[in-house]
């Protein structure tokens, strides 16, 4: 009796091993069959708004000030028009979900936010310097090897949810910015002096 519990048991075992192997196995077939483009979108795109929701932590919404409701990360040149900028902190800021999607992103609220929270010098670094960046050269295998660094920043900034001023949410996204290393200095980095 206990021979064939122990035996029922080993079968059991090999078995969830063998459930997990093939999910993994699954898991990166799906990742090597995405296009560079939809792995940004899918495994990148939300570990870096997320990073940019925790820097703002506690503040209001960048374009309609509310500080009620769920929030995200709002893209200041949008993904669709320009996916160059998608992964930059800088073109990033917290939004509430109704103002980023209902409402178009509001775009001119968005610029009275940022000149509102940051003034004039970031906000023309944002609208007429970003977009001067030239086209990524990422390959998917660059986006791969972000991820666990990624994860790692969110979690660091999950440990230490606090609220931060303009200043320091500045210089937070210039340090990961750095960090992630997708950007030249010039477009990654905001000189404050």
């Amino acid at each position: 009796m206990f021979l064939s519990v122990c035996l029922e048991f080993a079968k059991h075992k090999n078995y969830e091993k063998e459930v997990k192997k093939a999910k993994a196995r699954k898991r990166q077939h799906k990742i090597e069959e995405m296009t560079k483009d939809k792995y940004r979108a899918v495994k990148i795109q939300p570990l870096i708004n997320k990073i940019a929701r925790l820097i703002d932590y506690g503040q209001v919404c960048i374009a309609s000030r509310v500080d009620k409701g769920k929030m995200a990360g709002g893209h200041y040149h949008a993904v669709g028009h320009n996916r160059t900028l998608s992964l930059n902190l800088h073109n990033i800021h917290i939004q509430s979900y109704h103002s980023n999607g209902p409402q178009g992103g509001q775009h001119i609220k968005y610029r009275h936010g940022l000149i509102e929270e940051y003034g004039n010098e970031y906000t023309e670094f944002i609208d007429m310097h970003l977009c001067q960046c030239p086209s990524n050269l990422w390959t998917k295998n660059d986006l791969i090897k972000l991820r666990p660094g990624l994860l790692g920043t969110i979690k660091q900034l999950e440990a230490d949810q606090t609220k931060r001023t303009p200043l320091e949410r500045i210089t937070l996204r210039n340090q990961i910015n750095e960090q992630i290393g997708l950007y030249a200095k010039e477009f990654s980095i905001f000189s404050v002096e």
